[in-house]
């Protein structure tokens, strides 16, 4: 056997074998140097370009001799999963039509795909593989039906409708109030609430249109994407003078201090609103307060994602990718997950399974919400919260420990532009974790102060040298 042959073979055997591995690569391979073509098998393959896109093609020879290759989808907006299913059905249109790839050329503009059936291949193709069965999955059913029946354009086709049609319609839709409102307050609630649909329209148009794009059925520009917003306008709060251990401080609306965070983990450890939420639900709310993480991540944590030092967390909403928390020096992080890793007996894994549904499935997100709005102004110390005020706070936090906002972006799984493509080892890896050991040392001294004689700190003096570290900490340049 040749060297180069024996290279093929040593490569060939490194390649993954199952779905989720293939999506742990393609995730690293992000940021590449060269242009890279893989086979995932049974004629589904990927693109690597320099530029970060990552696109499935399949290749095929038509019946006059000649070779194709046509684009199923770009990663990870299509996961392998859903780019195997539309292989299956691109091959079942390939049998039947012939040379596809001919045929979408040779069609005119505004001969295509109508806005009903974009719809309802937004549906097949991506909502009823993508979304599992729930709220989520039955709500963008809802609202993709409910464009079909509603909207006056949607005969019409995609590639011909133009912006004003299209806003003129949902602004109207907007601005539908019930005409027997009680009051102007009841009024304007209903406005608010017939925004918020609309808006949802919005986003489904957008989404629909863009997993039509990339399967080749449409081939205009998304002038949806330029609809505006047709929420209410949010009222923003006032920043806050709190107290900690350092003075008091100035934070910004939508944020805990350190102070109002501890005693929230103290609560929730230590179940001090007794019957308002069961376990799991404070398991999942304190790990948001103590890593920063999104409600439906912290809920999707699984046994192998926890190595008693690390948290991988691949289950995000965003195109962020997988990420890599090293938390070996946060105590609290490392006792609440070691203690519910070991009362795992389910096959998925989960650690906080949802009670409602004997363990099988994550709590949903709006569950979450719901019952942190059931926990909010009865906490003594903390005010009024969302979910999302958990996160926030936490990365608040980090930046005005002079951590760089880009690798924020990066510990909270932002989405954007240079956002994930980012690695941190030797000195930085060391730095982000001691960081972590900082937020976890103020959070045990603010209990501390706050339940003298009852928090972990005062009990367990290793806590102690971790707290008179504050004072050297570490900024990150």
């Amino acid at each position: 056997m040749s060297k180069k042959t024996e290279q093929l073979a040593n490569d060939k055997a490194k390649l993954p074998t199952t779905d989720l591995q293939w999506t742990k690569l393609l995730d690293r391979k992000a940021v590449i140097d060269k242009r890279e073509d893989y086979s995932l098998g049974k004629g589904l393959r990927v693109r690597c370009l320099k530029s970060g896109e990552r696109i499935f093609f399949s290749r095929y020879v038509t019946a006059a001799g000649v070779k194709r290759s046509v684009d199923i989808g770009t990663f990870p907006s299509m996961t392998v999963h859903a780019a195997r299913k539309a292989l299956g059905d691109l091959k079942g249109e390939i049998k039947t039509e012939g040379d596809v790839v001919a045929i979408r050329r040779s069609t005119p503009a505004g001969v295509g795909m109508t806005l009903r059936q974009m719809l309802a291949f937004y549906v097949e193709r991506y909502v009823m593989v993508e979304r599992k069965e729930g709220k989520s999955r039955n709500e963008a059913i809802r609202l993709s039906n409910a464009l079909a029946d509603k909207a006056p354009f949607a005969d019409d086709p995609v590639d011909t409708l133009s912006l004003a049609p299209v806003s003129d319609w949902l602004h109207k839709e907007a601005q539908k109030v019930k005409a027997k409102a009680k009051s102007k307050v009841a009024g304007e609630r209903q406005a608010n609430a017939n925004g918020r649909v609309v808006d949802s329209y919005r986003q489904v148009l957008v989404h629909a249109h863009k997993i039509a794009l990339q399967a080749g059925r449409l081939h205009g520009p998304n002038i949806f994407r330029d609809l505006p917003s047709f929420k209410a306008p949010k009222k923003t709060g006032k920043p806050r003078v709190v107290d900690t251990l350092d003075g008091p401080i100035i934070i910004a609306p939508g944020t805990l201090s350190v102070r109002e965070a501890a005693v929230l983990v103290h609560v929730l450890k230590h179940d001090l609103q007794q019957n308002r939420l069961d376990w799991a639900t404070r398991q999942v709310l304190m790990t948001c307060v103590l890593v920063g993480l999104r409600v439906g991540e912290a809920a999707n944590i699984r046994k192998a994602d926890w190595d008693g030092k690390h948290l991988i967390v691949e289950r995000s909403k965003t195109d962020a990718g997988v990420r890599i928390l090293p938390l070996g020096k946060m105590d609290l992080v490392r006792d609440l997950l070691d203690e519910a890793s070991a009362l795992v007996k389910r096959k998925n894994g989960l650690l906080f399974p949802s009670a409602r549904q004997e363990g099988d499935n994550a709590y949903e997100c709006e569950t979450l919400a719901a019952a942190a709005r059931r926990l909010t102004g009865n906490v003594g110390e903390v005010p009024p919260f969302k979910t999302h005020d958990l996160r926030r706070s936490i990365s608040a936090w980090f930046r005005d420990e002079g951590i760089l906002e880009r690798t924020v972006d990066v510990l909270m799984g932002h989405q954007g532009k240079g956002v994930g493509n980012q690695s941190y080892g030797g000195a930085l890896y060391r730095q982000i974790e001691a960081q972590y050991g900082n937020w976890n040392a103020a959070l045990l001294a603010e209990i501390d102060f706050m339940f003298p004689g009852e928090g972990i700190a005062s009990s367990e003096p290793e806590h102690r040298s971790h707290v008179i570290d504050i004072a050297s900490r570490t900024v990150i340049s």
